[in-house]
């Protein structure tokens, strides 16, 4: 893409624009096709910006999620 010409480079800093204001939101997670909050979480960061938190994924050891459906075949606990 050419930047030198000016509908180019402020559809770039548009589309920038968009992204940077995504950055920091919260993703919980999906185990089979439920969405599920926990307290703990982890921040993702940028690799090239550690300063720069992409997003916050919720996390679960097997234990937290006991009798969530599915949860034991994921694990591994249902073989």
């Amino acid at each position: 893409m050419d930047y030198s010409i000016v509908a180019n480079r402020e559809a770039m800093e548009e589309a920038l624009a968009a992204v940077q204001a995504q950055l920091g939101r919260h993703y919980p997670l999906i185990v089979g096709s439920r969405r599920i909050d926990t307290r703990r979480e982890v921040a993702s960061v940028n690799p090239s910006r550690h300063e720069q938190v992409v997003g916050y994924v919720a996390q679960a050891g097997t234990r937290g999620l006991v009798g969530v459906g599915g949860i034991e075949e994921l694990a591994g606990g249902g073989r």
